[in-house]
């Protein structure tokens, strides 16, 4: 499920919206800084949803690219 098209376009939006707010605070913490705080949490949280996403892939599930095994002869 974490591999259809729809989810990894949500994921892709998800780490957008918040590597952007993250920008956008930590900007904002140059003026305030509390607000770098929130800054970090939200980059943070976009690193992570990238990585996940990236690192979700990698365990293959077909069974059929399986090149342990022989071919059948017939």
């Amino acid at each position: 499920m974490l591999n259809s098209a729809p989810a990894r376009w949500a994921f892709s939006a998800m780490s957008a919206l918040f590597g952007g707010l993250g920008l956008f605070f930590l900007y904002l913490g140059s003026d305030d800084p509390s607000q770098l705080l929130p800054g970090l949490i939200f980059l943070t949280s976009a690193i992570s949803i990238v990585l996940s996403a990236q690192y979700s892939g990698e365990r293959p599930t077909d069974r059929t690219s399986d090149k342990s095994s022989p071919a059948p002869r017939s």
